[in-house]
């Protein structure tokens, strides 16, 4: 049961922050006004590697809660639930956040006779830098640099060791359309490289003399690259109801840990689709 309710609390995160889009923009133009919270419940069906660079995905069925909150200091947006630490025209620092599932060490695969890891969750602040932000009769478009620094830590809640950082640059454009069919569709795209500590990359890619084997070499990780990521999504309302996708691949080519025979494909990618009822909406209105 422990372990059930840590991988759906891992899910939950994988989600809400990652696939759930730009929840909370997918609304009149700040003209009209945006409710101050919405409330609704959804269903989610995501595909998840075992790790980055593992040749198995899992799939898995999650509920989720829709909560979108536009106050001054706390919002949640979808992308996160977040205080907001510092906020100018062109710069806000918050909070990152990222989840990673636990690794079974089965028969016949990479990892048999290796220990199983942990679910692991990452936090730390989040700088984002506003390049542009264009409002048009047609849509909005946003472009944003964005530059997160999160301490690892893997836990099964009773528990918990840290295992390093990770910092993740990227470029971030959002496009929410206001016009026509395509009417209140919300696009976002994500670039940049990720990076990592030896002690973050070793948790997963590091191979001992004692788990050493004929076909698994002993290895240890450095830190530095650890491969570049893209992350797309795309989300609509239609009414009462919103409808989202999204996927994320990680090229691993190059990365500092490579030449772990625990990699054992160069490409690894993560997606998910969901839809949620919004069965209430706050009949206060903010307008920023």
């Amino acid at each position: 049961m422990q372990k059930k309710v840590v991988l759906m609390i891992v899910l939950f995160f994988e989600f809400i922050f990652l696939g759930g889009g730009a929840l909370g923009q997918e609304v009149p133009n700040d003209d009209e006004g945006k409710p101050l919270y919405e409330i609704g419940v959804g269903v989610s069906l995501l595909s998840i590697p075992e790790y980055r660079g593992a040749e198995d995905s899992n799939n898995h069925v999650l509920p989720f809660p829709y909560i979108i909150y536009r106050g001054s200091f706390i919002k949640a947006d979808g992308r996160t639930i977040r205080g907001i630490l510092f906020s100018s025209d062109k710069i806000e620092i918050d909070l990152s956040f990222d989840a990673s599932p636990p690794v079974k060490s089965r028969a016949n695969g990479p990892r048999e006779g290796m220990s199983d890891l942990d679910p692991t969750f990452e936090l730390g602040p989040n700088i984002t830098y506003q390049i542009t932000d264009n409002k048009t009769d047609l849509g909005e478009i946003k472009l944003e640099l964005k530059l997160s620094l999160r301490r690892v830590v893997a836990t099964d809640i009773k528990n918990y060791a840290a295992h390093g950082w990770v910092i993740h640059p990227r470029l971030n454009f959002d496009y929410l359309s206001k016009e026509g069919l395509l009417k209140d569709l919300n696009f976002g795209f994500s670039a940049g490289p990720l990076f990592g500590t030896a002690k973050y990359h070793g948790y997963y890619y590091d191979i001992d003399e004692e788990n050493r084997t004929s076909s698994r070499a002993t290895f240890k990780s450095g830190g530095g690259y650890g491969g570049t990521r893209l992350t797309g999504t795309l989300s609509k309302r239609f009414g009462q109801y919103w409808v989202g996708a999204f996927a994320r691949t990680d090229f691993l080519g190059g990365a500092s840990f490579e030449g772990s025979s625990l990699v054992k494909k160069r490409t690894s990618t993560m997606a998910g689709i969901g839809i949620a009822w919004v069965f209430y909406t706050s009949p206060t209105k903010v307008y920023k």
